[in-house]
């Protein structure tokens, strides 16, 4: 009785440990934009977050998983902040590729992708602008982590059934 006492106790106590959730990784690639002051850019960056954005949401440089950038004039070019708006237009959400070069020191170029697009899984095309300004949005699933209790838990379970295997073996109570 007692062991069965402990099994239901094992159980819910693993049903309750908290479940960790998946994030969200956003691949963006800027294939062609619009000259600014006689410079074009390309580049993609990576990102990963808690969550779908739901307002707007700026990227230090920092937190990108990968940003690469390149000049039409092959002036080096540095990634700045990326945002995620959902404000700009009220029919798209909009990536700001943030990029810096001699030319053109602080700049962001706005790619607009369809609504809802930073929020489900998904591969998105840019809805404006054609080839003139074209990118791409790869929204994916990121797969968790245990959460190092419920890891804990499952290990503490699975040696009580051990040792209760073990003295049920031998007779032993």
């Amino acid at each position: 009785m007692r062991n069965i006492l402990a099994g239901v106790l094992l159980c819910s106590a693993l049903l309750s440990a908290p479940t960790a959730q998946a994030d969200v990784r956003y691949d963006f690639n800027a294939y062609s934009s619009f000259a600014t002051n006689g410079e074009q850019f390309s580049g993609s960056f990576s990102v990963q977050l808690p969550d779908f954005p739901t307002s707007d949401l700026t990227i230090p440089a920092s937190s990108l998983l990968s940003c690469t950038a390149v000049s039409s004039l092959g002036d080096p070019v540095t990634c700045t902040a990326q945002q995620f708006l959902v404000s700009v237009s009220a029919t798209n959400d909009t990536v700001e590729f943030g990029v810096s070069s001699p030319t053109n020191p602080t700049l962001g170029i706005l790619y607009y992708f369809d609504e809802g697009a930073f929020s489900a899984y998904g591969y998105y095309q840019t809805v404006l602008f054609g080839n003139e300004q074209a990118g791409t949005l790869t929204v994916s699933e990121v797969a968790p982590v245990p959460e190092p209790a419920s890891v804990a838990m499952l290990g503490g379970g699975l040696a009580l059934l051990g040792v209760a295997a073990r003295r049920r073996r031998h007779g032993t109570r």
